[in-house]
């Protein structure tokens, strides 16, 4: 992929943001909560969601990892109409078991529900790989621990 205009959907503490921005892509976080990194908070819009403050087709991806399990399955409906509407891509891993003791994850379903759910919704699915051991191994290699128990997703916004 060439360097291109990307929308981080719950972009947190900006990790994402940092190494995308790093390799020059025009990045932008979307994030309920404004957060504490000065270099993160000036690439950050405090939103939701549900109702991104964007124009339509605004961004060539949006990219979003570990935040479907967080919200209700409702709200995943109107999340990935959001998405269809601003980006022509996506790229979004979700985590697909329960975290205890913890348990923020209120929406797990299994890797064939997400794909289902993304076809009803009119994506074209372009990628798909459940528990993405090429993630894990990046991820030791790079010096972070990656789950190995969600869904990857890439391809279009719209089927069409």
């Amino acid at each position: 992929m060439g360097k291109c205009k990307i929308l981080v959907v719950g972009s947190g503490n900006g990790y994402e943001l940092v190494w995308l921005s790093k390799a020059g892509h025009d990045v932008t976080g979307l994030e309920l909560y404004t957060p504490d990194v000065s270099y993160v908070k000036k690439r950050t819009v405090i939103g939701s969601a549900t109702d991104m403050p964007f124009e339509d087709g605004e961004f060539g991806l949006v990219y979003c990892t570990e935040m479907f399990e967080h919200v209700t399955e409702k709200d995943t409906d109107l999340i990935l109409r959001e998405m269809q509407r601003v980006a022509e891509k996506y790229y979004i891993t979700i985590a697909t078991k329960y975290d205890p003791p913890y348990n923020t994850h209120i929406n797990v379903q299994r890797g064939w529900w997400w794909l289902r759910k993304f076809g009803e919704m009119h994506f074209r699915v372009v990628n798909f790989q459940y528990c993405p051991r090429v993630f894990l191994h990046l991820g030791v290699a790079l010096g972070f621990g990656v789950y190995n128990d969600g869904v990857t997703l890439y391809g279009y916004c719209k089927d069409s």
